[in-house]
């Protein structure tokens, strides 16, 4: 399971996502946190089903957008202040985008594999 690179990403973006969670003080952001880290450690289990491992990923990257779109909201007069607060949302952002990388890398695989057969 941890085999893949974009199961490591959605590791990587459900620590982030879970450890935002935690960190914040608005309790909007903490549920959107909270859901962003838990599909992304859903998606992290559905290594066998790769298509809806794919559409539970874009899912994702939707409650990371709204994460980063309400903290902008909360936090955009003091910027500065808040500057870790933004980098989570990004770091799990970038690592579900090379996550659909990896799983579309794999369905490639898998289709290329089917035609030689």
């Amino acid at each position: 399971m941890i085999q893949r690179t974009q199961s490591f990403n959605l590791l990587i973006a459900s620590v982030a996502s879970l450890f935002y969670f935690f960190y914040t003080s608005t309790q909007v952001l903490s549920y959107i946190a909270a859901a962003c880290g838990g599909l992304c450690l859903i998606t992290l289990l559905l290594f066998k089903k790769r298509k809806l491992q794919l559409r539970i990923t874009f899912l994702c990257i939707a409650t990371a957008l709204a994460l980063l779109g309400f903290q902008v909201y909360f936090y955009i007069d003091s910027f500065m202040l808040h500057l870790l607060h933004f980098a989570f949302p990004i770091v799990v952002l970038i690592n579900v985008l090379l996550a659909i990388g990896g799983i579309n890398k794999d369905e490639a695989l898998i289709k290329s594999v089917d035609r030689l057969r």
